[in-house]
């Protein structure tokens, strides 16, 4: 709702969400199915990117603040081997990426973690079991039925362009570790 007013009258009007994270969600905590959870944080970044565009920046720095609380306690729990039971592992990046390119500074641990995700999806994409996914048309594939989205590990295939994000996002916050090399990145162009 807070993004939708945002969007519609450039300010929150009563909508008061505070860090965006409600009272509900704390008490709920593992009882939110993994896809509920994904769309309470999906609302929470738009309303926090929304924030951003209309120059409400009081109400855009506590959404922000509450991103980087649910990236770190989710990534706690991830870490001390004890995961929320909703969480599905692969939907921790996109939090952690969509919320540096809104501008919650990324720290080393999570760049780090990051990274790790990172690696995971470059092998499993690289292995030669998904060879024929990635190159159908080569005489050498094998007739038959591949999936139209292969299956992902570390990295969803269809957010595998969020990292470039943490060098070309507008909101992006310099005061974080940095993901990528972005000079690097800039120099492809």
């Amino acid at each position: 709702m807070l993004m939708i007013r945002l969007v519609g009258h450039g300010n929150p009007g009563i909508l008061a969400c505070g860090s965006g994270i409600s009272l509900e969600e704390m008490l709920a905590g593992d009882l939110i199915k993994s896809g509920n959870k994904q769309m309470l944080r999906t609302y929470h970044e738009a309303a926090a990117n929304h924030a951003l565009l209309a120059g409400q920046n009081t109400a855009a720095q506590s959404l922000l603040k509450g991103l980087a609380q649910r990236i770190a306690g989710n990534l706690a729990g991830v870490e001390a081997g004890k995961p929320p039971s909703n969480l599905n592992l692969v939907d921790l990046v996109p939090l952690m990426l969509h919320s540096a390119n809104a501008g919650v500074p990324l720290t080393s641990r999570e760049v780090r973690w990051l990274h790790e995700r990172i690696k995971q999806a470059d092998a499993h994409f690289r292995s030669a079991g998904l060879k024929p996914v990635f190159n159908t048309f080569d005489p050498t594939t094998p007739d038959g039925t591949y999936a139209y989205e292969p299956p992902s590990v570390g990295i969803q295939i269809t957010e595998l362009g969020l990292p470039l994000g943490t060098c070309a996002s507008q909101y992006r916050n310099t005061s974080g570790r940095p993901l990528l090399d972005c000079a690097l990145v800039e120099s492809w162009k």
